[in-house]
């Protein structure tokens, strides 16, 4: 039996790094439902990194390691979240094999972006409401994401959470 607790922080540490480090790029959502090849996702409105021809080798580098470094992040957010090595290790290999030679050096970044007090909690606010609801969408992450920087009260997300009831 999967650990549907791992499952969301690893979800979530992605989602996490990439609205983070891609704020333009559109995040439609999160979830922990298992798909045939993956236990959980983050759906990117296209999922592919776009580097501009205009841009520096330099810019590029960047570019590809931030993406690397989101790739990385799942791993990174079960280490914080106090997981064992092994268990954060696993169903990895994708991610691993999506950050390339750039492994290593991703995660030790992916560690020290997610390690940050804001991004702890709302790598746990977002897992909490995966565990609750399977899967977050884009505008529901972005107030876990106001929360967990402090620019949203628990007072304005009920708020929140009963205007998306009505609508």
């Amino acid at each position: 039996m999967t650990d549907l607790r791992w499952v969301a922080v690893h979800e979530a540490g992605h989602g996490v790094a990439r609205l983070r480090l891609f704020p333009d790029q559109y995040l439609e959502h999160i979830s922990i439902e298992r798909e045939e090849d993956s236990l959980g996702r983050v759906r990117l409105s296209f999922d592919t990194t776009v580097v501009p021809k205009s841009t520096s080798d330099q810019e590029a580098e960047d570019v590809f390691l931030s993406d690397a470094i989101c790739a990385c992040a799942g791993y990174a957010a079960c280490i914080i979240a106090g997981f064992s090595r092994e268990q954060a290790l696993t169903g990895c290999e994708a991610d691993f094999e999506r950050a390339g030679h750039r492994k290593e050096h991703a995660c030790e970044l992916a560690l020290e972006l997610l390690g940050r007090d804001s991004n702890v909690r709302a790598v746990r606010l977002i897992a909490d409401k995966l565990l609750e609801l399977t899967t977050v969408d884009h505008d529901h992450i972005g107030v876990l994401i106001e929360i967990a920087d402090g620019e949203c009260s628990e007072q304005e997300y009920r708020e929140y959470l009963n205007l998306r009831a009505i609508g």
